[in-house]
């Protein structure tokens, strides 16, 4: 049931912390909203949110493309689909995938492309790992992945900490802490592994895993999961080039099944969601 208060959060926790001696949790919560505070009063008097969250703390609740600003000391935007729904909203999506006309090959992308980001945000895109990285260094980030089969199933992956590096470090991922609702976690042995595209090979594989699996990803030796291989769109005889997610035993085995639909986004860890008419969920 909501609530609605006419202090805010910050009066709120320092009345608990009186009452606690400022115990160490209620010091961290304080931390967090005056975090919060800041970020949201930036905002608000700039106009410059730097991701679907400082957008839905500051009253955007519908779920759409909107402009963000996610570089540091920038006036530069770019268009992101947000998720203002899913798990009380404020989620970046930075990939999307579907059947939407698009040919099968259109994820088989270049360096540079994948880097600058492709695509429409109403659509099928790529947010760009340049942005990526920009996002998940501004401040700690958790990551969720859903995928939808042919019967509407939904499988959910997330993780709590997800962060990617710059493109002087090949946009290394670090990325632990799974939580899943079915299936199996097929995205953790990526963690510490560099981006691979067909025209650049920083995986540990002796050959080129994007080339072999027609995507580009985060390829350990070579992979388990390959949410940018081909849109194959169901059951595919080919091995292993797919839109895959292959810790779990779908309809034809591992390897031979493309997920129709895929999002990534992330979302600040800290993230409460708070109601823009002041009541507190």
């Amino acid at each position: 049931t909501k609530m609605l208060y006419n202090m805010s959060p910050v009066f709120i926790l320092l009345i608990v912390a009186g009452a606690t001696q400022s115990t160490p949790i209620v010091e961290e919560a304080l931390a967090n909203v005056e975090q919060s505070v800041v970020e949201l009063r930036r905002v608000l008097v700039k106009g410059q949110p730097r991701d679907c969250t400082d957008l839905f703390l500051s009253g955007q609740n519908h779920s759409g493309v909107y402009n963000i600003y996610p570089y540091k000391d920038s006036t530069s935007s770019v268009s992101a689909y947000c998720d203002m729904e899913t798990d009380g909203g404020g989620w970046t999506v930075f990939q999307r995938r579907g059947q939407l006309g698009n040919p099968v090959y259109y994820f088989y992308k270049k360096w540079a492309e994948y880097a600058n980001g492709f695509g429409n945000p109403a659509n099928e895109y790529w947010l760009g790992n340049n942005v990526l990285h920009a996002l998940t260094s501004n401040k700690p980030m958790k990551l969720r992945i859903q995928l939808k089969n042919h019967t509407d199933e939904t499988l959910t992956a997330e993780y709590s900490v997800f962060k990617v590096a710059s493109e002087e470090e090949y946009f290394k991922i670090d990325v632990s802490g799974y939580i899943g609702n079915n299936g199996s976690d097929a995205f953790g042995n990526t963690n510490g592994m560099n981006f691979t595209t067909h025209d650049r090979d920083n995986d540990v594989d002796r050959g080129n895993c994007a080339r072999k699996y027609r995507g580009a990803w985060w390829y350990n030796n070579c992979h388990i999961s390959n949410l940018n291989g081909l849109n194959l769109n169901g059951d595919h005889l080919s091995y292993a080039d797919g839109i895959e997610w292959s810790a779990r035993n779908g309809e034809t085995g591992f390897h031979y099944y493309s997920y129709p639909q895929v999002e990534m986004k992330v979302r600040d860890v800290n993230f409460s969601p708070l109601v823009a008419d002041g009541s507190i969920s």
